[in-house]
């Protein structure tokens, strides 16, 4: 008789455990935020865009939402991701996000000068030629011209930013990259 109750007693004890398992993995799927229609396929998708630019001490004006892409990736320190942007907003909107960000170009230029003074890049740096700009497919072609700023910040965050004249359009493009330590 002891032995039925024992049983009943373990196997009892294996469907609440069951159940629990259950229950809680139902309940962390429930907690995660939905994708961002924002991100691109390569996004790590554990940290919101919005506390990867905290992280970085970037700001993205409200002006600039609906032409966002972007993805976060861990550098493989854990707490630092490499930050992809893609932006497009009219002029005046691209020039408050570099003048935000306090950015300047060689010249120390804080905002975008127009076709004239976009140039073909002097050098490639190196994450210009990763294999997630080419999965973004970013148009970063020895071809293309663009006007390039920079900044360094306290967080130890460097950013450049290659802006260009959107072809027949009044809008711009960035294609922003941020790195803690380059």
């Amino acid at each position: 008789m002891r032995e039925g109750a024992d049983l009943k007693r373990l196997v009892l004890t294996a469907v609440l455990v069951l159940l629990g398992v259950v229950v809680g993995g139902g309940c962390a799927d429930q907690d995660r935020p939905p994708p961002d229609p924002r991100a691109y396929d390569v996004d790590s998708g554990d940290l919101s865009l919005y506390e990867g630019l905290r992280r970085a001490g970037l700001t993205v004006p409200e002006c600039m939402q609906d032409g966002l892409r972007y993805a976060l990736v861990d550098n493989g320190l854990g707490y630092y991701y490499k930050i992809y942007l893609k932006l497009e907003s009219p002029v005046n909107c691209m020039n408050n996000f570099l003048q935000a960000n306090e950015m300047r170009d060689l010249s120390q230029a804080s905002s975008f000068g127009g076709k004239e003074a976009e140039q073909p890049l002097l050098y490639r740096e190196p994450w210009m030629d990763e294999e997630i700009i080419h999965r973004l497919e970013w148009g970063i072609g020895s071809e293309e011209i663009f006007q390039k700023f920079g900044m360094g910040n306290a967080n130890l965050y460097s950013v450049d930013a290659l802006v260009q004249q959107v072809p027949n359009s009044a809008d711009v493009r960035a294609y922003v990259y941020a790195s803690r330590g380059g």
